[in-house]
């Protein structure tokens, strides 16, 4: 009931957020908390006093590019409320925008200066306390991955493991998201649950040895419960992060108590108390499509009994590929939907592409453990580049291949009816019936009657 009436009265009713913006062009000064490249121009996200959040492009060159989270700007330009440019398109981007907090756009170009070091720290000191502290941890972040500019020379290769490791896509190409896409591994940039859940792997490995008594136990875990809060703060406590920080801070709780906690109900209670938090993010497509692909993969999970017995390495390639496949399935529909393709030969990137998230997740922790030793980081760093790079080239050469991704955009309805079709298959697998094969059938036919109608 208090989730029905949260979205009935927060969500369905969609309020903008708008401020009374001035008809003309004014001069104005705020703090950078963002940046985001494109191939022409320089987005920059800019927290204005006392609280409002504008989107502001700058024209692409040497000095829109050497701008950082912390430094100050002021520029002179029309605020004018987010809106959609591109009318064909499904994606609602001036909603998207609200939903983010932007409450305004700016087109600046190169009518704009940076501002001295001592007047951004004291605009930046007279924001409210949760802008700083996100400002904080867009600090930290933006400084750890200048680190990789001495291990890794590649500014394809850095960007990406930027990306992946620090969840810093500022200097992510539309090239590189576009052969991560196709390639079907566009998860691996956006940091999710698999990521925190590597991290967790290495904790609990490195940590095993303290486990053998009760003090040592609680000590462990209580590590392991500071590093997952710690990630998710510096790689700026996304959503995906934020419901993959819960999970797994339950997880530890549970094996605290020599408990073992039902995942489906951890997965459950971290979207609730997200959307307790913000009711709006039901209706963001990365929430959707994360908590798809985890509730997917928890489904699936009573399917490794039939493979349980194979050796081990076997064992691993086979938890992959049914990881990778009921992700993917769970989520093209709405990719679909929203975005109007799908990847063809995401099983055979994905083949590749996460063991090498494995092996650059670990060794990026490795490598900023290590920074006081630095002949052992430098070697740390070359195993980085190389990975990224090899990582690049493989989804390069899959991504290049013909057919590899088919045009396919679904509407609400043929969208309804593949979930649909999901949760009845799901359903008469887990408890054979000839009626719910039925339902199968005319959903499926539902289905194609639907899509040649809409042909």
């Amino acid at each position: 009931m208090v989730a029905a009436s949260g979205y009935l009265r927060v969500v369905l009713p969609a309020p903008q957020s708008s401020l009374p913006w001035p008809p003309g062009e004014a001069t104005w000064q705020g703090v950078v908390t963002a940046t985001a490249e494109s191939p022409r121009s320089r987005r920059v996200t800019l927290h204005l006093l006392p609280d409002a959040v504008v989107q502001a492009t700058l024209k692409k060159d040497s000095l829109s590019s050497a701008l950082a989270p912390g430094d100050a700007l002021r520029f002179r330009a029309q605020i004018v409320a987010p809106a959609n440019i591109d009318s064909l398109s499904r994606f609602d981007y001036a909603a998207w925008l609200r939903r983010h907090g932007v409450v305004g756009t700016a087109f600046v170009w190169d009518r704009w200066q940076r501002l001295s070091p001592a007047v951004a720290d004291s605009l930046a000191a007279r924001l409210p306390w949760t802008a700083r502290m996100q400002l904080a941890a867009s600090r930290w972040r933006h400084a750890l991955s200048r680190r990789y500019a001495s291990a890794v020379p590649s500014d394809r290769d850095r960007a990406v493991l930027s990306a992946l490791t620090l969840g810093d896509r500022q200097r992510l190409t539309r090239d590189i998201r576009t052969t991560y896409s196709n390639a079907g591994v566009a998860h691996l940039l956006a940091l999710s649950g698999l990521h925190l859940g590597i991290i967790v792997t290495f904790l609990l490995l490195l940590l095993r040895p303290l486990g053998r008594t009760r003090p040592r136990r609680v000590s462990a875990y209580l590590l392991s419960l500071t590093v997952i809060w710690l990630f998710a703060y510096v790689t700026g406590l996304t959503l995906p992060t934020l419901r993959a920080a819960t999970m797994f801070s339950l997880f530890c709780l549970f094996l605290l108590q020599n408990r073992q906690g039902n995942a489906l109900n951890s997965l459950f209670l971290s979207a609730f108390l997200i959307l307790v938090i913000s009711p709006s993010q039901l209706l963001e497509v990365g929430f959707q499509l994360s908590f798809l692909s985890v509730l997917a993969i928890l489904l699936v999970l009573p399917l490794r009994r039939h493979y349980a017995g194979l050796c081990r390495p076997l064992v691993w390639l086979a938890d992959l590929l049914l990881m990778s496949c009921a992700a993917q399935v769970a989520t093209a529909p709405l990719v679909a939907h929203c975005f109007g393709t799908l990847p063809v030969y995401f099983l055979v990137s994905n083949v590749v592409a996460v063991p090498c998230a494995y092996m650059l997740l670990g060794g990026a922790l490795v490598f900023f453990v290590l920074s006081p030793v630095p002949a052992v980081q430098g070697f740390c760093g070359d195993g980085l580049a190389f990975l990224s790079g090899a990582l690049n080239g493989w989804l390069e050469w899959v991504s290049s291949w013909p057919f590899g991704v088919v045009n396919w955009q679904p509407g609400p309805v043929e969208t309804a009816m593949c979930y649909g079709l999901a949760v009845v298959l799901w359903w008469h697998y887990r408890q054979p019936d000839w009626r719910k094969l039925a339902l199968c059938i005319v959903l499926a036919g539902g289905w194609a009657v639907s899509g040649i109608l809409s042909l």
